[in-house]
Order: C-alpha cells, then sequence, then structure tokens
C-alpha cells in the first residue's frame, strides 16, 4: 500500500512502494558532525549576546563617569590657574 502523504506519479499513477526519491540517511560521524557545528554556532551567538550586553551597560555606565573626571579636571585647573576662570576676568 503506497503512502497517502505521496503526491501520485504522473499519469494518475500510484506511487510505487519500492521508490527511493530521498537523500541516502547520514552515517554516525555526520550526525556528530552536525552537533557539534549547531553547539558551536548556538555557544558564538551567546558570546555575541553577552558581550553586546556588556558593551551596552558599560556605554550606560560610562558617560556620567567620564563628565565626573572632566568637571573635576576643570575644576582643579579653575582652582590652580584662576585667571582662566570666566568669573576672575572682571577683577
Amino acid at each position: 500500500m503506497a503512502d497517502k502523504g505521496k503526491a501520485p506519479a504522473a499519469g494518475g499513477e500510484e506511487g510505487k512502494e519500492g521508490e527511493d526519491n530521498a537523500e541516502p540517511e547520514k552515517g554516525c560521524c555526520d550526525k556528530y558532525a552536525e552537533c557539534i557545528i549547531v553547539t558551536g554556532k548556538a555557544i558564538y551567538v551567546c558570546i555575541i549576546a553577552v558581550c553586546g550586553a556588556i558593551r551596552a551597560c558599560l556605554a550606560f555606565c560610562w558617560y556620567p563617569c567620564k563628565e565626573r573626571c572632566c568637571g573635576c579636571i576643570d575644576s582643579c585647573d579653575k582652582k590652580l590657574n584662576p585667571w582662566k576662570d570666566d568669573g576672575y576676568t572682571g577683577v
């Protein structure tokens, strides 16, 4: 009895039971190689996602730290060199 899921052959004939149109079954090494490749891809995607999250977090935290450091440097520069401060130019 032919599989009902197969399309009938041209000319209205039902598919023969002995026909093999499918690819040959993969061997043991091919299956393991495919598993290793899929696992490697999954690990790569996870590493890229974690690195992207760390980068976004550092970018979010870096800007306020940078602004405070620049403000501290400007403040020290004005204390050590008062003539650079705009508040003392009119004196």
